[in-house]
C-alpha cells in the first residue's frame, strides 16, 4: 500500500467521536483532562505578550482549522478498527500543516493560546481522523508541554537545548508515546486484554503521524527562532535548573523519566514479544488442527461415494414395501457412516426409508431433487450440501447414488444417503481438532469450495458465506473478526 494524497479531512465518511461505555474509560479521560488543567494553572502566564500580538493570534486562530483540516498525505499500511465498533478506519493521515499553529503560538503567545489551538486541531483530528475523545486533550497537553520549554528560562545545557523549537518537539514526542497509549487504553471499549493489545500494538502509526506533525512544525519554528530570536519566547535572566538547586531534585529529574522510560520500553516489548510468542504457538496449533482437516475431509467425501454406490443394489427394489424400512435399518446400521437413508423407485416416487419413512418428513433440497433426476439420467454418484438438523453446529452432506440393474447400465432406482460432520466417525478427528480450537476462545470452521460454512460452533452461522477471507494458498495471517478484534487466520486448502 502506497502514501495517498488529502486534500480535506471533512471529506471523512464517519466523522465523529466514539465515546467510552464504561465507567474505567471515563475515569481516565478524567484524569487527563485534570492533568492539562493542572498544567495550564502551574505553566499560565500574565496576557501582556499575547495584548501585545493580538493579531498574531487572530491569524494563526484563524489558521488553525484551516491547516489542521487541509492538505495531508495518508501513510501507508493498516489500523486494526476499535474493537466493537462497526467503524472502519484508514491508515492515518499527516496533516502537514497541523502543528504549525499550536507550536507558533507556543513560542509567540504562551501557553494557554498554544494549548487553545492545540485543542482546536485536536477537536478536527478526533472528530474526523482518530475518533477518540482523548485526541483533543493529547494535542493541546503537547500545545502545553511546549510551550512551556521553549519558554523556560533554566541556564544547563538540557534546557537550552529545550529553548530550540526542534529541540522541545523532540522531547515532547517523547512524553506523547505513554499518553498516546493511555487514552487508547482507557478509549478502548472491551476486556482488559484486549485494550492493553490493541493499545500496544497499534498506537504506533497514528503516532507517527502526529510525530510528522510536530516535527514539521518544529522546523518552521526552527526557523523563526534563527532568523526572528527576539520575537520567539519569553526573555528573562537565565536561573538555576531545579537539578542544581537541589541534590534531591536533581536525582529525581536524572532517574524518574529514565525509570520511567524503562519501564514503558520493557513493558510495550515484552508485550509484543510475548504476542509474537504467543502467534507462533497459535500458528502450530491451528496448522495441526488445518491439517486434520485438510487430510480427512477427501478421505470422508470419497468413502461417502464409494459407500452409498455399495448399498444401491437391485435387491432392494425388489423388498416389500413394509419390510423396506427394516432393510434399510440393517444396511445403516452395518455401515455407521449414514444417518438417513431413502430409496426412489425407476419412476423417482418415493419408496421408503429410514429412520423417516415418508419423504415429505426428510425435507428434500432443491439440489437433491436435481440431483435424484442426474442419477436417474446414469451419473453414479453425487454429493451436496444440505442445511442442519436444529441446534445442530454442522450442515448435512447428502450423497446419491444410482442404482443399476443386472446389465451394469439400465438405472432402475435412486439411493440417498445422509449424514453430518458431527456423528460421521470419519470426521471426529476434525471436529476434535477444531474443538480444541474452540478451546483456546478461536473458531474452527469448515467451508466448502462456494465458501459456505458447513461446521461452526455457533449453528446460526452454518450454511452461511463465509465473510473473511480466503486465497489460493495456504496462508498464517492476523484480521479482523466480526467484533473488530484481532483473530489469526490459518486456513489450509
Amino acid at each position: 500500500m502506497t502514501s495517498q494524497f488529502v486534500f480535506s479531512l471533512f471529506d471523512s465518511a464517519q466523522p465523529g467521536l466514539i465515546f467510552p461505555n464504561q465507567v474505567y474509560g471515563w475515569l481516565g479521560w478524567l484524569a487527563v483532562a485534570a492533568g492539562l488543567g493542572w498544567g495550564i494553572r502551574h505553566w499560565r502566564e500574565n496576557l501582556a505578550a499575547v495584548r501585545k500580538r493580538w493579531w498574531v493570534g487572530l491569524v494563526l486562530l484563524a489558521l488553525a482549522p484551516v491547516l489542521s483540516g487541509f492538505i495531508g498525505v495518508r501513510l501507508p499500511g493498516t489500523v486494526q478498527p476499535l474493537p466493537n465498533t462497526p467503524l472502519e478506519m484508514p491508515p492515518p493521515a499527516v496533516m502537514i500543516f497541523s502543528a504549525v499553529p499550536w507550536v507558533l503560538a507556543g513560542g509567540l503567545l504562551g501557553p494557554i493560546p498554544a494549548a487553545v489551538l492545540g485543542l482546536i486541531a485536536g477537536v478536527l483530528t478526533g472528530f474526523f481522523e482518530t475518533h477518540s475523545p482523548f485526541t483533543p486533550l493529547e494535542i493541546s497537553g503537547l500545545a502545553l508541554l511546549f510551550s512551556a520549554a521553549v519558554r523556560q528560562n533554566y541556564r544547563t545545557r538540557f534546557y537550552q537545548y529545550l529553548r530550540h523549537p526542534l529541540g522541545a518537539a523532540s522531547i515532547i514526542l517523547l512524553a506523547y508515546i505513554p499518553l498516546i497509549i493511555w487514552g487508547t487504553l482507557f478509549s478502548t471499549n472491551d476486556t482488559l486484554a484486549v485494550r492493553l493489545d490493541y493499545a500496544f500494538t497499534q498506537v504506533w502509526l497514528i503516532f507517527a503521524a502526529r510525530a510528522a506533525e510536530i516535527l514539521i512544525a518544529g522546523v518552521a519554528a526552527e526557523l523563526v527562532f534563527l532568523f526572528a530570536p527576539g520575537v520567539w519566547g519569553r526573555k528573562r535572566p537565565l536561573i538555576p535548573s531545579p537539578a542544581e538547586s537541589n541534590i534531591q531534585t536533581r536525582f529525581f529529574y536524572g532517574t524518574v523519566p529514565l525509570v520511567m522510560l524503562l519501564f514503558l520500553s520493557l513493558l510495550v516489548a515484552d508485550w509484543l514479544v510475548a504476542g509474537k510468542v504467543a502467534e507462533q504457538m497459535l500458528e502450530r496449533q491451528l496448522a495441526s488442527a488445518a491439517r486434520v482437516a485438510a487430510e480427512s475431509l477427501p478421505y470422508f467425501n470419497e468413502t461417502g461415494q464409494n459407500l452409498i454406490l455399495t448399498l444401491a443394489t437391485p435387491d432392494l427394489l425388489e423388498i416389500p414395501a413394509n419390510e423396506l424400512p427394516d432393510a434399510l435399518a440393517r444396511r445403516l446400521r452395518s455401515v455407521p457412516f449414514f444417518r438417513q437413508l431413502f430409496l426412489f423407485d425407476q419412476s423417482l416416487k418415493p419408496a421408503g426409508g429410514y429412520p423417516e419413512r415418508e419423504a415429505s418428513l426428510i425435507g428434500l433440497t432443491e439440489e437433491e431433487i436435481t440431483g435424484i433426476s442426474l442419477a436417474a439420467k446414469g451419473v453414479s454418484a453425487q454429493v451436496y450440501v444440505v442445511k442442519p438438523f436444529p441446534n445442530e453446529t454442522s450442515a448435512q452432506v447428502s450423497f446419491i447414488a444410482a442404482i443399476r440393474g443386472a446389465d451394469g447400465e439400465t438405472v432402475r432406482g435412486v439411493l440417498l444417503g445422509r449424514t453430518d460432520l458431527n456423528t460421521n466417525p470419519f470426521t471426529q478427528p476434525v471436529i476434535q481438532a477444531l474443538s480444541a480450537v474452540e478451546e483456546m476462545d478461536g473458531q474452527g470452521m469448515i467451508l466448502n469450495e462456494q465458501g459456505l460454512i458447513l461446521y461452526h460452533s455457533d449453528p446460526s452461522q452454518i450454511m452461511r458465506e463465509y465473510s473473511g477471507e480466503t486465497a489460493s494458498e495456504s496462508f498464517f495471517r492476523i484480521e479482523s473478526s466480526p467484533n473488530n478484534t484481532r483473530q489469526l487466520t490459518l486456513p489450509i486448502l
